[in-house]
């Protein structure tokens, strides 16, 4: 099965008349078949030197049930969090 095939759930989500709760499940899944697919991108068959994450949530709905996979563990990601927090409140608006 291609990446297409297995990322096309997307597209029928968006138009079926799943609930949210249940596209979020679906969305669960799928994430974790992208993180290990971009995982095996981004650092290969050797150890881990790049890290990432993968944010995803029902739109209109922010607040409510923001979801994530990631490679790195629960501090280091908050650390991330912060870290790019700081950057987006120092960036001015042109």
């Amino acid at each position: 099965m291609t990446i297409r095939n297995k990322i096309g759930w997307f597209q029928f989500s968006r138009r079926s008349k799943m609930t949210t709760n249940e596209n979020m499940k679906a969305a669960v899944e799928h994430a974790q078949i992208l993180a290990k697919t971009i995982d095996m991108l981004l650092n290969g068959h050797g150890p881990r030197t790049v890290g990432f994450v993968l944010l995803f949530f029902p739109f209109n709905e922010i607040g409510e049930a923001v979801n994530y996979v990631s490679t790195a563990n629960r501090n280091d990601m908050k650390l991330a969090f912060e870290e790019i927090l700081a950057r987006w409140d120092e960036i001015k608006p042109n």
